[in-house]
């Protein structure tokens, strides 16, 4: 199992999608499927606690090659200092009772957005992150997540 984390800021800030903010009345938009218990982690995420994302994801996936979860976190606050205004879970698939995936968009204020997708897994009823993928390209993550 990997994770891959983008080490250029040019790739976090290369999308100028212009979400305006009827994307999502709250700031959590919730998709029916979702796992509930993963929101700890996108609310993390989401308020540049960035430190506690990895905390959460690295208990079982491991730092990527080249890259450490200090430089990651570095590299997000860095570029997302105060995090992002909302996001919203876009895709979440079950592929069984304790196997779901699912991509996250986060959005700042200058509606800069971030992609998250990742793998979860349930062992002894507890959901945990076992792969996932940071972007500021859809259209990767879409292809690594996605299909």
């Amino acid at each position: 199992m990997h994770k891959i984390l983008l080490s250029t800021i040019s790739f976090w800030v290369v999308l100028g999608i212009g979400f305006s903010t009827s994307f999502a009345s709250t700031p959590c938009e919730v998709l029916v499927g979702s796992v509930p218990q993963l929101g700890r982690t996108k609310e993390a995420f989401a308020a540049g606690r960035y430190n506690e994302f990895f905390e959460f994801t690295d208990h079982i996936a491991k730092s990527p090659t080249g890259s450490t979860t200090d430089q990651s976190i570095d590299l997000l606050r860095n570029t997302f200092p105060v995090g992002f205004s909302l996001y919203s879970t876009i895709m979440s698939k079950k592929i069984s009772e304790r196997f779901v995936s699912e991509i996250v968009v986060m959005q700042d204020d200058q509606g800069q957005a971030v992609f998250l997708g990742w793998d979860a897994i349930n062992t002894n009823g507890a959901w945990s992150i076992a792969n996932y993928y940071v972007s500021g390209d859809f259209t990767e993550i879409r292809e690594t997540w996605g299909n």
